[in-house]
């Protein structure tokens, strides 16, 4: 009974440690403007 726990609490483990990964890249994606949306760089080079 004791082994059935603990293989289920490190699945446990394992399954949290993939969605953190998951979460991380998404909270990363979310941070980074989309491409083309960055017309700064573009606009002040032309105002100089």
């Amino acid at each position: 009974m004791a082994l059935e726990a603990t293989v289920q609490g490190r699945a446990r483990q394992v399954r949290d440690g993939r969605l953190q990964g998951v979460e991380a890249v998404i909270k990363r994606q979310q941070r980074v403007p989309p491409e083309g949306d960055d017309h700064s760089l573009i606009l002040n080079r032309e105002n100089r």
